[in-house]
């Protein structure tokens, strides 16, 4: 369930319209609209610009994953003699994806 609740959490901070609101905030409070004290300028610049590096990774990252995810999903379904049902797995529990991995670790290779 955790795993869960932080994958919504990471999937909710990567997406547009968070950004739109922090770059929203941003313009506000770097062009006087948004007062703060005088003690928070330039931390507030410093946590602006961390927000911003620290978005563009998280999204990018987020978008390579999904696609090699997609990637490997389409060769295993091309591949008759692979286990199509661990397919959807990462919805599962952590402790139920470690017991898979374990189990198809002990598998004898398939194909020649």
């Amino acid at each position: 369930m955790l795993e869960k609740i932080i994958q919504k959490i990471v999937n909710a901070a990567a997406s547009t319209p968070v950004f739109v609101a922090a770059t929203l905030l941003s313009a506000g409070w770097l062009t006087g609209l948004i007062h703060t004290s005088g003690v928070f300028q330039p931390s507030g610049l410093d946590g602006i610009c961390s927000f911003w590096l620290g978005f563009a990774i998280l999204r990018s990252s987020n978008a390579v994953q999904k696609a090699q995810f997609i990637y490997m999903k389409e060769l295993v379904r091309a591949v008759p003699e692979a286990h199509n049902e661990i397919l959807d797995i990462e919805k599962e529990p952590e402790s139920v994806i470690v017991k898979t991995d374990e189990e198809v670790g002990k598998r004898p290779p398939t194909g020649a």
